[in-house]
């Protein structure tokens, strides 16, 4: 197969932009490529002119949207990369991601490269899911080669100052992506649409994607419940849990206010009391508040990498017995607020997991609805 000779490609000087506003803004890029059997090296000046509204393609109705076409890029994307557990015919292993990774990395890299640039924001949702993540998790289990990490963290890199260049904006204008402070009206939609009986909102705090998506698979064996939608949602910066509650309460008003930056210590639930969901208030907004993974993110031991699994197992254990409690045709909307990055420089100390900044990581964070009593 040619996509197995092909060498991986090597980053360059591109900018992932998605800027907001009706400006016209230029770019340059220094792109060099190198196909197989080939010594290829180009390099040339590109001059573009974009409206930053091709960059960022969200209508004024994205939560509508979102809710009423809940196939987009990034939920089918979402779907696709589970859709290996989800397999009857073969039960949820490493090894299912293992044989696909082994065929594919090669590919999602060479995807990943080409889509650095300006592109619209679902195409930078659709790359986060599809490749940013599947390859990450390939180079931790070791089936990439460990080259293609330059080619992650360039990536996430542009994304990083792409969203703080542009969140400014965010903050006064009406299109922007679905965001965290989204999920009230979300979950009350998804609850008419669902015939749900009455509608619960469940924040994990520090719910990264890649954790979300073993949360999921664990949770759905332990359940009496249908996953009847899921999202992908962006964290205000900064992406802090004090931050997004306090935008759960204002609404999107609030992202006209400076973000909080500082965490209360209390914020966090330690030990047994964060093995069971606490109820809490934004402002006149109910919801539960998991703090299992927090909690476990900040116990020496181990990598965080290597403890990613029990850390979602773990967490499952404490939201299904949650869901027992709940009646049947209750939508139970579990979400992140944020999510962390691990620092490769201090793994192992107290010092490894990072929050608060505006990496991939941190910012994108899942959302599942399930329903409960509900054939699956």
């Amino acid at each position: 197969r040619v996509m197995a000779i092909m060498p991986l490609p090597v980053p360059r000087s591109k900018t992932l932009i998605f800027e907001t506003g009706n400006e016209t803004i230029r770019e340059q890029s220094s792109v060099g490529t190198a196909h197989a059997g080939q010594a290829v090296n180009v390099s040339l000046q590109e001059q573009r002119e974009f409206k930053k509204d091709d960059l960022l393609s969200v209508s004024d109705e994205n939560l509508a949207s979102v809710v009423n076409e809940p196939l987009t890029e990034a939920t089918v994307a979402l779907t696709e990369l589970s859709s290996d557990a989800e397999r009857p015919q073969e039960p949820i292993s490493e090894d299912a991601f293992d044989r696909l990774a082994r065929t594919e990395w090669r590919v999602w890299a060479r995807q990943l490269e080409a889509g650095r640039g300006p592109r619209p924001l679902s195409v930078v949702e659709r790359h986060f899911v599809t490749e940013y993540t599947r390859l990450r998790e390939a180079v931790r289990r070791g089936i990439a080669d460990p080259s293609v990490t330059e080619l992650l963290d360039a990536w996430s890199a542009d994304f990083s100052k792409s969203y703080k260049d542009a969140f400014d904006a965010l903050r006064v204008r009406g299109k922007r992506p679905t965001m965290v402070l989204d999920m009230p009206e979300a979950a009350a939609r998804l609850g008419r649409l669902q015939g749900a009986r009455r509608v619960q909102l469940v924040m994990v705090d520090s719910l990264r994607f890649d954790l979300g998506l073993m949360l999921q698979d664990q949770l759905r064996s332990q359940v009496d419940a249908a996953l009847t939608e899921r999202l992908l949602l962006w964290s205000a910066l900064p992406t802090t849990t004090t931050y997004q509650l306090q935008l759960l309460a204002q609404g999107a008003d609030g992202l006209k206010e400076p973000g909080v930056t500082d965490e209360a210590p209390a914020l966090v639930a330690r030990g047994r009391a964060a093995l069971s969901p606490r109820r809490i208030r934004a402002g006149r907004l109910e919801l539960f508040k998991v703090d299992t993974v927090a909690d476990a993110l900040a116990q020496p031991g181990l990598p965080i990498a290597e403890r990613l699994p029990e850390i979602a197992a773990s967490a499952a254990g404490v939201l299904a017995e949650h869901f027992k409690k709940q009646p049947p045709r209750t939508l139970v909307v579990v979400f992140g607020d944020h999510g962390f990055r691990l620092d490769p420089n201090a793994v192992g100390t107290e010092q490894e997991v990072k929050s608060g900044g505006a990496s991939p990581e941190e910012v994108l964070v899942p959302a599942f609805a399930w329903l409960t009593g509900a054939v699956h």
